[in-house]
């Protein structure tokens, strides 16, 4: 998703008839509890439940409020008693349900119970397993997150939901879980003189131009639902009939030019390597996020400042387009596997300037070492981190695991299995589990496969355990003694040695370390010893 202000941060850089998600496992009796508890947010989906579709008609109202309504349609997986809903309700927003099917039978009305976190939505009848259920709701005035009308640096009014990762239960009523992808479609009427875009297929319904319609053609998760409306200027890009016009603040239309130009060229590669692209069109919008950029399935939003840096947004471009495929095409489950998303992207991110002459990849990455070696809070939690309160700690607290290391994990993993393998696994991972959500040992498994090897080890190393070895090493006569410092058990490392033999010639070699010690001969008169010279290994220097 998410290029968690990967400006700040690194510096480099839609309907089908049912959800195809998992359904979640049946929670533990404690869990259950909490998931019926209505003050109490879940960010887990409910396993008797699953979402279907989502059908929006919203319009934006000059006094700065809006109103609208949603359907819905849900299908039963288990027999209950009542559908939750996520919804954390505010003072200016009002949210009123209505049961679609109600004048069916006398007596049939939804009874309504609402609190802090969720809505629960009951019958004088069970739901039972199977059954499809319809129902709506109608909602009008301000809401506190979620949909925003805000002005932008030059002071200029934008329309936009920014739903990552779990602010769209602010204005919606939804299931929002990852788990949960859904089809969505949307109407959305606006002012005069604007311009709109959202998730899907997008088109205009009217010669005035103020209402469209938009209609997801591959199943999302709430988190990756948008649309946005404002005084756009439209930048073309040529090179694919899939890239529209990017929707770009006026003021920065010339700017914008010099990083909106190979979207083309890294469609072509990432088709060619991973797969096929999934949403009807891609295109990108200048938007006031919070966020450096959003991976909105076929429409990313971008930053207000992203065309004014060293290098015109690109990395940023290339990040948010690398999610496309990982986060967005393969989705991840829990919100502790939010790596599978932001550790690919910012490893093919960059993988993707390198391609285009924009960067090196090797340079980048050890520049993301860097990164995560001096954000010292980081490395007292693992990669797959549980404990999270609130899922945008994975990109506060945590994000440096989430982005940086995790990145730096897929780069040794290539390191460790080779291209075949490492391509070759991720690319069947992706095309065996397309728009579905899933955890860390979907991936294992298929690069297991691969490399033709158990590779759980590696995961287990490098997702679960936190930080990285200490490594020191010093050259005594002919022989290079290499030893981990920490006090934790000996980590499994592959670590290149580079030296000059006293023929003149270089050398190279991989120590293999399962140990705390191990040792290499270099020979009589070597020279230019380099530990790990290209910087391929993830450890903390000291002894």
């Amino acid at each position: 998703m998410l290029a968690m202000s990967i400006l700040l941060l690194l510096a480099l850089q839609n309907a089908s008839p049912e959800s195809t998600a998992p359904a979640p496992a049946a929670a533990p009796a404690a869990e259950a509890a909490a998931l019926t508890d209505l003050d109490t947010p879940n960010y887990m989906g409910y396993p008797a439940q699953d979402a279907l579709s989502y059908g929006l008609a919203v319009e934006v109202h000059a006094d700065g409020t809006f109103s609208g309504s949603i359907r819905y349609h849900f299908r039963m997986l288990e027999d209950a008693d009542a559908i939750y809903l996520d919804f954390v309700p505010s003072a200016d927003w009002k949210v009123e349900f209505h049961d679609m099917k109600a004048q069916v039978m006398e007596g049939n009305e939804l009874k309504i119970e609402r609190g802090k976190a969720k809505v629960r939505l009951s019958r004088p009848f069970p739901y039972e397993k199977g059954n499809d259920v319809f129902f709506s709701a109608t909602f009008s005035g301000k809401p506190v997150h979620g949909l925003y009308r805000e002005r932008n640096r030059h002071g200029t009014t934008y329309v936009f939901t920014d739903h990552f990762s779990t602010r769209g239960r602010h204005w919606l009523p939804l299931e929002d879980a990852n788990t949960d992808r859904a089809a969505w479609s949307v109407s959305l009427s606006i002012l005069p003189g604007w311009e709109a875009l959202g998730s899907g297929k997008w088109e205009a319904q009217d010669e005035a131009g103020r209402k469209f319609s938009g209609e997801t053609q591959a199943d999302i998760p709430p988190s990756l639902f948008a649309f946005a409306a404002g005084p756009f200027t439209r930048v073309a890009e040529a090179g694919d009939d899939r890239l529209e016009p990017h929707y770009i603040f006026p003021q920065d239309v010339a700017a914008s030019k010099e990083g909106l130009k190979h979207h083309a060229a890294w469609m072509a590669l990432m088709e060619e390597t991973f797969g096929p692209y999934q949403y009807a069109k891609y295109t990108t919008a200048q938007i006031p996020t919070r966020w450096g950029g959003v991976e909105y399935p076929g429409n990313v939003w971008l930053s207000q400042h992203i065309f004014r840096g060293r290098d015109h947004g690109i990395g940023t471009l290339s990040h948010e387009f690398a999610h496309m495929w990982f986060g967005d095409g393969v989705g991840y489950a829990d919100w502790q596997d939010a790596w599978l998303a932001e550790g690919f992207a910012t490893y093919f991110g960059p993988w993707l300037a390198d391609a285009v002459g924009e960067s090196e990849l090797g340079a980048s990455m050890r520049g993301v070492r860097q990164r995560w070696l001096r954000a010292k809070n980081a490395h007292i939690l693992p990669i797959r981190w549980g404990e999270y309160e609130n899922p945008d700690q994975m990109y506060g607290r945590a994000s440096s695991n989430t982005y940086q290391k995790a990145a730096f994990v897929l780069h040794m993993l290539r390191q460790e299995i080779g291209d075949e393998a490492f391509f070759g696994g991720i690319r069947a991972w992706y095309l065996e589990h397309l728009n579905q959500a899933v955890d860390s040992a979907s991936l294992q498994a298929a690069i297991s496969k691969a490399a033709d090897r158990d590779m759980s080890w590696f995961f287990a190393q490098w997702l679960d355990r936190p930080g990285a070895p200490t490594l020191s090493w010093n050259l005594e006569g002919e022989t290079l003694h290499l030893e981990q410092n920490q006090d934790a058990e000996a980590f499994r490392l592959r670590i290149p040695v580079r030296w000059q033999g006293a023929d003149g010639n270089a050398q190279l070699q991989v120590v293999e370390m399962t140990d705390k010690q191990a040792s290499l001969s270099l020979g009589a008169g070597a020279t230019a010893v380099q530990v790990d010279p290209d910087g391929v290994v993830l450890y903390m220097p000291g002894g």
